[in-house]
């Protein structure tokens, strides 16, 4: 899941800030940092998830790392940024 997203954001940057592409080692330091902040998010939904019998359980598992997530993707989209200038 984690990977996804990650390709999903890169994908987004890459298209909106074509200079970024210039620096992939600047990316690679980006998508690094943002699998490390999301790395206990995914965790933490894993072991939500474990005892959940009903939709409503893994919905609310989502939802919990959606809001985990959002600060890790902010940060990615502000780096990748900073990878442009």
């Amino acid at each position: 899941m984690v990977r996804i997203l990650t390709a999903a954001m890169l994908a987004v940057a890459l298209a909106g800030a074509a200079q970024a592409a210039a620096v992939p080692g600047c990316l690679r330091t980006c998508i690094e940092e943002q699998n490390r902040c999301e790395a206990p998010c995914a965790s933490a939904r894993v072991e939500c998830r474990k005892p959940c019998t009903d939709r409503a359980c893994r919905t609310a598992c989502n939802t919990a790392y959606k809001s985990c997530t959002r600060p890790c993707v902010a940060d990615y989209r502000s780096c990748v940024v900073g990878c442009g200038r």
